[in-house]
């Protein structure tokens, strides 16, 4: 996919590079792989969101790409439950949840999302510091809790253990995965914070 970027036109199609005019010509861009993140930026780009070419690729070329371009939470739970998805697919039901855990964070890492496995979560009571011992299975990009199950059921326990993780950490958005399902759409919960 690719366009041309003309002063006060839609994109159209072009030769296979990205073009932005700034009045000083057209010049191109070539995107270096398409990786999901490479993707998601160009449509950044197209829907305005990126204005200049050279923002874009310093996105692109940063030091640090998991923090490249701030997606919206529906894209980073999409991404996330495509990757879990594919895990399920590659091993099926029936393993520990320490493997899931692995598998999906080694799939959230390659598409550039900032994964913390195992997060430390203290407690805080009227002013007092607990290193109680909680743990985040994942957090992803500092918004989403990911909670990995590998139960039979999901009980309630589970989904107000998510809960308390969300506001805890104040998450906007957590998932509860239970892979130990055969469709992994069956052991799936999402759950939005109250404002």
């Amino acid at each position: 996919m690719s366009c041309t970027v003309l002063k006060g036109r839609e994109p159209t199609e072009s030769r296979g590079e990205y073009t932005e005019d700034r009045g000083e010509g057209i010049k191109p861009i070539n995107f270096l792989r398409e990786s999901p993140r490479i993707q998601l930026l160009k449509k950044h780009y197209l829907w305005g969101n990126i204005t200049r070419a050279e923002d874009l690729m310093s996105l692109v070329l940063a030091d640090s790409p998991k923090r490249a371009v701030e997606m919206e939470l529906n894209e980073i739970t999409k991404v996330i439950i495509g990757g879990a998805i594919k895990v399920h697919r590659e091993l099926g039901p029936g393993l520990l949840e320490s493997a899931y855990q692995s598998c999906l964070n080694y799939e959230l890492s390659k598409t550039g999302l900032n994964v913390q496995q195992q997060l430390s979560c203290p407690l805080i009571y009227q002013g007092l510091f607990m290193e109680t011992g909680y743990r985040l299975d994942l957090l992803v990009e500092s918004k989403v809790v990911v909670e990995i199950k590998s139960v039979e059921t999901l009980n309630e326990v589970h989904a107000a253990q998510v809960l308390t993780y969300m506001k805890l950490i104040k998450a906007p958005i957590g998932l509860l995965i239970n892979f130990n399902v055969l469709r992994l759409v069956d052991g799936l919960k999402r759950f939005i914070a109250r404002k």
